[in-house]
């Protein structure tokens, strides 16, 4: 299977739809979303969400320091060539899950997102089928196994279904909705139900999303909402907001303090914590190292916004460096 890596142009192919679409402006009905302009929209929804829920410091911060998914990008060039087929309405769903995402619940990306894109890109490749990146083949759960992320190496679509509660397990695939793996004392894992307030537990893992786990109990508890009382004592995440901590003075669930601010502590955060888009230092939370600057415990700005690849990362001098963007693939 012969490759190129193919560069894209974003402000270049807008600029032909634009020329195509905006010489007549007699026709009031709105337009579909046009493939050309899904990654950079859904960029920027990534971004507001990662904004309001406190996890970069705002939208343009975001979009500086971090660049599109690559998967939408992927996905966009097999469609140009004719491998994949592009689902507008489905497109304008995705975002407006994006734009409707809240705050609370423990993953940066839930399932119940990914699930509202997954139909953007059709016609996505079978079992065995040769691919470069995960987001070309069937299903929420696939892999592209023998790719890589920096050059254009084929790989080919395992389409990996979740694991049935009562099933073994290993940490490489999710258990079915409600699951988690539990491993026994030999290592073994089998996927097990998980549990809500006041059942016991092992991990945060084995209860249900809106719970913890309390190491000390050794049992799951209800989180606290936004605003909501908490208890600080707790070597466990009271709070089910993103980027919020249970406040050891107000036993409520406050933002996570940014730059400037002292860093937050409580009975999980001994040592202090700031928001994900400061760090703390010396008791004071302080801007993450921009590009030139010395990386800070092996990160760079932006270190939180996993939705969305950053854009600066440490280089061998130990200094923060643009990272090149990764290639995109076709035929």
């Amino acid at each position: 299977m012969r490759a190129s890596l193919l560069r894209l142009d974003w402000a270049s192919m807008a600029l032909a739809t634009c020329l195509v679409a905006c010489g007549d402006d007699s026709v009031a009905e709105p337009t579909p979303l046009a493939l050309e302009d899904f990654a950079g929209a859904h960029k920027a929804a990534m971004c507001g969400y990662l904004a309001r829920c406190g996890i970069v410091a705002d939208a343009d911060a975001c979009d500086a320091l971090t660049v599109h998914d690559r998967g939408v990008l992927q996905s966009v060039v097999s469609v140009g060539v004719g491998e994949l087929g592009f689902d507008p309405a489905a497109a304008k769903a995705c975002l407006a899950a994006i734009d409707a995402q809240g705050c609370d619940g423990g993953a940066l990306v839930p399932r119940a997102l990914r699930e509202a894109c997954d139909g953007v890109f059709t016609q996505r490749l079978g079992e065995g089928e040769p691919c470069y990146h995960p987001s070309q083949c069937a299903g929420l759960d696939a892999s592209c196994e023998g790719s890589c992320v920096d050059a254009c190496c084929a790989g080919v679509c395992k389409l990996t279904a979740l694991i049935a509660l009562g099933a073994a397990c290993d940490e490489s695939v999710a258990c079915a909705a409600g699951g988690w793996c539990k491993f026994d004392a030999m290592g073994v894992g089998t996927c097990a139900a998980q549990v809500g307030a006041g059942e016991v537990c092992e991990n945060a893992a084995a209860c249900t999303p809106g719970n913890a786990c309390d190491p000390e109990s050794g049992r799951c508890f209800k989180q606290a909402a936004s605003g909501g009382a908490c208890n600080p004592d707790l070597a466990a995440d009271g709070c089910e907001a993103l980027a919020e901590i249970c406040d050891p003075v107000t036993s409520t669930c406050v933002a996570l303090p940014g730059v400037g601010a002292p860093c937050a502590t409580n009975a999980l955060f001994v040592d202090g914590v700031c928001a994900p888009w400061a760090t703390c230092r010396d008791g004071s939370c302080v801007a993450w190292p921009v590009e030139g600057e010395p990386c800070a415990s092996g990160a760079c700005a932006a270190p939180a916004s996993g939705a969305l690849p950053a854009s600066l990362g440490c280089g061998a001098m130990d200094t923060c460096e643009r990272v090149p963007s990764a290639p995109v693939c076709a035929d």
